[in-house]
């Protein structure tokens, strides 16, 4: 069953950590889907359960865990894993 948690609980959760290359899009913690970004999140290595996707479903944005091409906006890494691959995080 999935997980549904709200931006702040997300964050306070979840830790995410800041983009260093200075993009601030959702408090800096969003990762753009293509050059130096994607590059930099390859190098870290981490478990696809560190790894979160900005999805667009028409109107509506919401985050899911892993790494997701369908409706891509953006990623995110957390601090800590997801459990499992059914974390949502309502936006």
């Amino acid at each position: 069953m999935s997980d549904t948690l709200k931006w702040d609980s997300w964050v306070e959760k979840y830790k995410p950590i800041t983009n260093p290359s200075g993009n601030t899009n959702f408090d800096g913690f969003m990762f753009e889907t293509f050059g130096s970004d994607v590059q930099y999140l390859k190098d870290l290595g981490k478990s696809n359960y560190y790894y979160w996707t900005l999805i667009a479903e028409g109107d509506d944005l919401s985050i899911i865990s892993g790494v997701h091409w369908i409706n891509r906006l953006g990623y995110f890494v957390t601090e800590i894993p997801s459990e499992d691959k059914g974390v949502y995080v309502q936006l």
